[in-house]
């Protein structure tokens, strides 16, 4: 990808669906940030396989960029900032180059295209969004914010989420859906009721679903085996496609991503 004077290669993973045929449509999912802070970002790579299979089983390619800093992506991430919808924005970039690159290919619907984002990912997808305007079709919010923490976020935390909901919300044309658990360990209820407040308010449209976390992290909801049924089911009424079943994990044992704490 080429920002400004510079030029990034980064890494992507990409699954195509078995027997595929021509202009398929695309999920592009976003990684979050990684959930264990002393491991370097560079190490990590997201494949979440076992939550792929939901989308290629409906004919779906699915594409997972690394963004730049993350895995073997060149370049590095956005520093640190009170300006999340700034930072969010400067992550889109590599969301868009990556889609610019999947319209390229032959076998793609270049007017296909739905973004998934996981927690810090989720925010970077819905940049990504208002970048691309009409190109992409919808937007899945999984767990979605980017919690700030420490001294210089004191004075600035949790009203710079709150305003980039917010700006959002007047900048995404595209229907989104938000997939929370009530009990979420890194964004509560009340934040994330008002981050949905104000993302309407703003214009956004968006459909509201919790997802009960009842084994493991809250925050989870994306990687968690038990809720896989019940998000599925979920996706599949948002994108109104019956192809989309409520799946279970599809091999026993399987290791979420690890890049998906905000």
């Amino acid at each position: 990808m080429k920002d400004g004077d510079a030029e990034y290669q980064l890494e992507m993973t990409l699954m195509r669906p078995a027997n595929s045929g021509a202009s398929l449509p695309v999920l592009v999912m976003n990684h979050g940030v990684p959930a264990d802070k002393s491991q370097p970002a560079t190490h990590l790579r997201a494949r979440p396989v076992s939550q792929a299979r939901v989308f290629l089983s409906a004919g779906f390619v699915v594409a997972i960029p690394m963004r730049r800093g993350y895995g073997q992506s060149e370049g590095s991430m956005p520093a640190f900032s009170c300006d999340i919808h700034a930072v969010a924005w400067e992550e889109a970039k590599d969301i868009e180059a990556a889609v610019r690159y999947l319209q390229s290919l032959a076998y793609v619907n270049a007017d296909a295209i739905t973004l998934l984002g996981v927690s810090a990912g989720a925010l970077a997808s819905f940049a990504a969004a208002g970048r691309m305007g009409p190109t992409v079709s919808r937007v899945i919010n999984f767990s979605g914010g980017r919690r700030l923490r420490g001294l210089a976020a004191r004075d600035c935390y949790p009203q710079a989420l709150l305003s980039a909901f917010s700006t959002f919300g007047a900048e995404v044309s595209a229907p989104t859906l938000w997939l929370y658990a009530p009990n979420d360990s890194v964004f509560p209820a009340p934040l994330v009721a008002e981050c949905l407040r104000v993302f309407r308010a703003a214009g956004g449209k968006a459909e509201f679903a919790e997802i009960p976390v009842y084994r493991g992290d809250p925050h989870d909801v994306f990687s968690n085996p038990g809720t896989m049924p019940i998000w599925s089911a979920r996706v599949r009424e948002f994108m109104g496609d019956r192809s989309i079943k409520a799946q279970k994990v599809g091999r026993p044992g399987a290791q979420p991503s690890s890049l998906e704490l905000g």
